[in-house]
């Protein structure tokens, strides 16, 4: 009776397991101000000002701590570097202060471990080549104490 109940407890967590793995695509999930701990109303409309900029990437980030959470939005380019639908590939260079933080294939990142203070973030959609697309946003994030 024992095996028989952890057999069925065991069999049911795995098709568990199998039935969320069907598709590597992330849903998209709206995140609040609170969760991501924006620290100002400044960073917020920050925020929404680049959108307003360049229709092509848009970008949407907040403090967590002392990481810098961001999401983007970028038309017509594919960050998957297997993307079957054949579309334009990219990814995203990060700069803080003029040094780079990284290069992200992802539409969604985390920039960690920014000291605190104001600090100039700079992204840059590429060509997997590192070849600009000739997209990019700038924008000013204070990091508290």
């Amino acid at each position: 009776m024992k095996w028989g109940l952890i057999s069925f407890i065991m069999s049911g967590f795995m098709l568990g397991i199998f039935c969320g793995c069907q598709r590597d695509i992330p849903e998209p999930r709206s995140v609040s101000a609170e969760e991501m701990n924006v620290h100002s109303s400044k960073d917020i409309s920050a925020a929404m000002s680049l959108a307003e900029n360049n229709n092509d990437f848009f970008v949407q980030y907040g403090l967590r701590g002392n990481n810098l959470l961001v999401e983007c939005i970028v038309t017509g380019i594919s960050f998957r570097q297997n993307d079957p639908t054949k579309k334009r590939i990219g990814k995203i260079a990060a700069w803080v202060d003029g040094k780079k933080r990284g290069e992200f294939t992802a539409a969604a990142f985390i920039i960690k471990g920014l000291p605190s203070g104001n600090h100039r973030v700079m992204l840059e959609v590429l060509k997997p080549t590192n070849e600009p697309y000739g997209l990019k946003k700038e924008f000013l994030v204070a990091v508290p104490g």
